[in-house]
């Protein structure tokens, strides 16, 4: 018996469902799959080609590049609209990036403008809406991210982004029961910010020199405060210290029993330690949020990103390797401290039930 039907047969037996299983979609084989993506996008790139080599002297007129590319988005739009064939999904992908190229490189007089970044955004939003593709859609609000960063890239505010961004990630992962019937919109959205924050907080903290000059293309600001990146430090651990308090709340662990003093004196530990080794609560909230959640590729997303951090605080100390030993080794026994100390607890409720 296969695991649709045993599947079937449990929410059967559980009264859930009623009557013979429906058909099941059999998809081709992975092979099959791959050759016809692989297809789809040698289709485009050999259509893009012709074009490129019939209408050569006419794509340096802006007007020529924004009506073409207007012509392969709208394509693109006609064959995701309803996803599912290999093929037409990966030959509208790559006509959709191509012609989203072609937009960018006719307008490219306009870079430095913020108002164009702001359209540009607005734009990306809609196609969001539109192509229901996934990877199209995460690849979308990605880039609604980084236009709305690249509007603001000379205010302050600009430096705040990624406290503003895991916000953003936080409150849309907690609010998932809600936006959960629409989830093949949301979700790609979901994920594009969380991965868009990290990069944003990993850009900020390694060289805002260098992110500066990415943002503007190439139009060097100044550098930033230290007061504003400090700021954003502790924004951040304000936003780890509301989601944790929201999930402990949701988890009917009340912050004045045992257990919430325990929980709440960790959370407000990682947010101290979060000061000096910067982006520690960023990754635990990813972990947290993709274990309360059951997303196995956010939980891998922030453990990816612990490490990452981790490895960077350690190599960035300004000590011998004998102190960052010690401070690993201190470290080290504090969490098998705590982890002791929650696992009995744990028991002592347990036999108390």
């Amino acid at each position: 018996m296969s695991k649709p039907d045993m599947l079937w047969e449990k929410l059967a037996a559980a009264g859930l469902v009623q009557g013979e299983m429906p058909p099941v979609e059999k998809l081709p084989p992975w092979y099959v799959r791959t050759l016809q993506g692989f297809s789809g996008w040698l289709a485009a790139f050999f259509l893009l080609g012709f074009m490129g080599t019939l209408f050569h002297g006419l794509f340096d007129q802006p007007w020529f590049s924004l009506g073409i590319g207007t012509l392969l988005v709208a394509l693109a739009v006609v064959l995701l609209r309803h996803p599912g064939k290999v093929f037409a999904d990966q030959f509208g992908l790559a006509a959709s990036l191509a012609g989203q190229v072609l937009w960018l490189v006719g307008q490219k007089d306009y870079w430095q403008d913020s108002s164009f970044w702001l359209l540009w955004a607005a734009v990306q939003a809609v196609l969001v809406w539109l192509i229901a593709l996934p990877v199209h859609r995460f690849l979308s609000a990605t880039a609604v991210v980084y236009a709305l960063s690249a509007a603001f890239a000379n205010l302050t505010v600009f430096w705040l982004v990624p406290s503003l961004l895991m916000l953003v990630m936080a409150v849309l992962w907690l609010t998932e029961t809600r936006w959960l019937p629409k989830a093949e919109l949301w979700s790609p959205v979901a994920f594009a910010v969380s991965i868009c924050v990290l990069q944003m907080h990993a850009a900020s903290i390694i060289s805002p020199s260098v992110w500066s000059e990415i943002a503007r293309q190439g139009r060097q600001l100044q550098a930033p405060s230290a007061w504003i990146l400090t700021l954003n430090e502790w924004l951040i651990a304000g936003v780890w210290l509301g989601s944790t308090a929201l999930l402990l709340r949701r988890s009917g662990i009340g912050w004045s029993s045992r257990h919430g003093k325990l929980a709440w004196g960790g959370m407000v530990a990682i947010a101290l330690i979060s000061q000096q080794a910067q982006g520690l609560t960023i990754a635990w909230l990813m972990m947290l949020l993709g274990f309360a959640q059951g997303h196995r590729v956010l939980l891998g997303l922030g453990m990816m990103a612990f490490w990452g951090y981790l490895g960077r605080y350690y190599y960035l100390l300004d000590a011998s390797l004998l102190a960052k030993s010690g401070v690993l080794a201190v470290s080290a026994a504090v969490f098998l401290a705590g982890y002791a100390l929650l696992h009995l607890n744990s028991r002592e409720a347990q036999d108390h039930a």
